[in-house]
């Protein structure tokens, strides 16, 4: 009876094994395609809550195929500061599991040029900020 009872169970148990590992596998590609289309839009709304796109604007207004100066795997994390009358955005480029500040320029906030990487270290970046003090610009 033991015996039977192991054998009844050995084929859910593997059958549950098996689709595991599928899902893992099937899971890991499939992040691996969402990363590959991490881009960035732009929206606007009388709140968070209410966002619509952009007036004019063709979303995304840039993705990793924008990035001219690096192997960029993804767009991500923008920030924008207007100076001067143009805008700039800072943002993480991902590649090969590194984090890169990337910058681009727009004379409305819709159109965007991508400019180039300005900050690239060892380690991984993300998340830029660029804060002005006492007419210094600090990133």
């Amino acid at each position: 009876m033991e015996a039977m009872f192991q054998m009844k169970m050995r084929g859910p148990l593997s059958l549950i094994r098996n689709r595991l590992t599928s899902f893992r596998k099937t899971s890991a590609q499939f992040a691996n395609v969402i990363r590959q289309h991490w881009s960035i839009g732009i929206y606007s709304g009388d709140s968070p809550l209410r966002l619509h796109a952009a007036a004019d604007s063709q979303n995304p207004v840039l993705t990793c195929k924008d990035v001219s100066d690096d192997n960029g795997k993804l767009v991500a994390d923008p920030f924008m500061v207007r100076t001067e009358g143009r805008w700039h955005m800072f943002f993480e480029v991902g590649a090969d599991g590194q984090g890169q500040i990337g910058w681009a320029t727009s004379d409305d906030a819709i159109r965007w040029v991508y400019g180039r990487i300005v900050l690239k270290e060892p380690f991984h970046l993300s998340y830029p900020y660029v804060f002005e003090w006492q007419g210094d610009k600090i990133s």
